[in-house]
């Protein structure tokens, strides 16, 4: 009887404690417009669930290559809230201000300060948000590699180098075959470099990219990245720099006599063993460099490679560089923990001025790739549609499992059509391109067969049900605990088959993923 007695006491506490939760209203705040790019206006919010008498909203917005600064002003870094629940500040006060990319609101407590930036690397630490919100906005936005990329933008010298940046659509383009081109011109009365980045995060995983250029003649004045970068800045775990940016960097720094050519650095520089420099070979007879690093929460590994070349397997004798960073926090190493951290391509002027050849220069990125597991990449050369198999979760090391989506996401099917994975043994010779065969395509009529059949093609699932585009089906492929798999790899590769009379897609092929068996 008395444990009766208190388990009904107990729930009615727990009962009359949700019920008190559940009267008192969340505390949101959103953005709902901010001004058109490089033009002056507020921006617009609102917010719920406080007394408008006695809370404000602190208002920072981020300026690429200049950092985060308060507005409407640093000496009103705060806006107060109207009646009706809603805000506006003006955040176009002068400078690069209409140049703007990232927005932030923090909805202040009673009593509560709004810290100033001026420039600083991150919305300050010390701000002590009741909510916040985000809203982005970019100067121009060009597809590549079955991604969208911003393209920096601004007319006045900001970082790195001090250098203008242009989104001219001759500066920075996306030829007939696919490639990223960015360059170094002079235009309207001053040199202007190029930087794109990525609209969405990436964090943990395979970075993977192919250039067609002879990076190593450039000018020496010249630089160009491939790199992650968070503007956000708010990772507390590297000193003296929050930014979890990884690089491959190709560059002389201003030294024609210098005779490395390129570098892969984890950030900051400084501390020994955090940049290894290396020489790019003469690729006068075939400029295809690719490089690719795995980041995970203990170490980076870097490879570069001439020609096109998938992670697992790639032969000393073509190999430009190979280093793996490890997280050793004792002697001052540090791998940055993944946050909201953008891929990014540039091209710009190390010592600002001007190339010293005075002549403008061009770098060609042919491809790009990113998988967030890793040891996985994912194949094809837009024969197949690109996400037709993504890599959803897991990992590759022995005794787990991988996850990956079977989709047909151009919609060439009707939901319902059955699906197979298949493991190939052996890639085609061209992985991560493959052999275009009639009859089997989803978005045309050939489709790209990424793995060998005469090194062996095993169904691993069949009879899977597709929903429908952009619900990929789900396979879990587990990894047996054998080390004599360790160094190996697999390609799993995607199948649907529509058994309908006149069907017109009767069997479409799916992109192939490269699995690196890691210990």
């Amino acid at each position: 009887m008395i444990w009766t007695a208190l388990l009904r006491r107990a729930a009615a506490l727990l009962a009359a404690a949700a019920l008190g939760a559940a009267s008192v209203p969340a505390q949101t705040i959103e953005i709902t417009s901010v001004p058109a790019y490089g033009a002056p206006g507020e921006l617009r919010g609102r917010v719920t669930g406080v007394d408008t008498r006695t809370h404000r909203v602190a208002i920072y917005i981020q300026i690429e290559g200049s950092g985060w600064w308060s507005k409407p002003s640093a000496q009103q870094p705060a806006v107060g809230i109207l009646s009706d629940g809603t805000f506006r500040a003006n955040v176009v006060g002068g400078g690069l201000d209409d140049r703007a990319t990232i927005y932030c609101a923090a909805l202040l407590g009673p009593g509560g300060a709004a810290p100033v930036a001026q420039g600083a690397g991150r919305v300050p630490a010390a701000l002590s948000p009741v909510a916040t919100a985000y809203r982005e906005r970019f100067a121009r936005t060009v597809s590549f590699a079955g991604r969208t990329w911003a393209v920096k933008e601004s007319p006045w010298g900001v970082g790195p180098g001090d250098n203008a940046f242009s989104s001219h659509p001759a500066d920075v383009f996306v030829d007939a075959q696919g490639r990223l081109h960015l360059t170094v011109r002079f235009r309207d009365g001053r040199w202007r470099c190029a930087e794109v980045f990525t609209t969405e995060d990436m964090g943990y995983g395979t970075y993977w990219f192919t250039t067609e250029t002879e990076v190593e003649d450039l000018d020496d004045r010249l630089t160009f990245g491939a790199f992650t970068w968070d503007a956000h800045g708010d990772d507390t775990t590297i000193p003296s720099w929050p930014y979890r940016e990884i690089d491959f960097e190709d560059s002389r720094w201003g030294n024609p006599n210098e005779g490395t050519t390129s570098q892969v650095v984890v950030q900051p520089w400084e501390p020994q063993g955090n940049l290894q420099r290396f020489t790019i070979p003469d690729l006068s007879s075939d400029p295809t460099l690719t490089r690719i690093f795995t980041w995970t929460p203990n170490q980076v590994e870097f490879v570069a490679a001439r020609g096109v070349r998938a992670p697992c397997v790639i032969p000393a004798s073509v190999t430009v560089h190979r280093s793996t960073y490890t997280h050793a926090p004792a002697i001052g190493r540090f791998v940055p923990p993944e946050g909201r951290a953008r891929f990014r391509f540039n091209l710009w002027i190390n010592g600002g001025g001007s190339p010293r050849n005075g002549r403008t220069a061009e770098v060609i990125v042919s491809d790009f790739r990113y998988s967030p597991v890793p040891g996985t990449l994912v194949g094809g050369c837009d024969v197949n549609p690109r996400k037709s198999l993504r890599v959803v979760s897991g990992s590759t090391s022995i005794g787990s499992a991988l996850v990956l989506g079977l989709d047909n996401p151009a919609g060439t099917q009707p939901a319902g059509t059955p699906a197979a994975l298949m493991l190939g043994l052996a890639p085609d010779q061209d992985f991560p391109c493959g052999t275009a065969l009639p009859g089997l395509g989803m978005i045309g009529p050939a489709g790209e067969l990424q793995v060998d059949p005469a090194g062996g093609l095993l169904t691993f699932a069949s009879g899977l049900s597709w929903t429908g585009p952009g619900l990929p089906t789900q396979v879990t492929l587990p990894i047996p605990r054998d080390f004599l798999l360790v160094g190996r790899r697999l390609h799993a590769l995607g199948v649907f088959v529509d058994p309908t009379p006149g069907a017109a897609v009767p069997v479409g092929l799916t992109d192939a993923v490269e699995i690196c068996v890691r210990r």
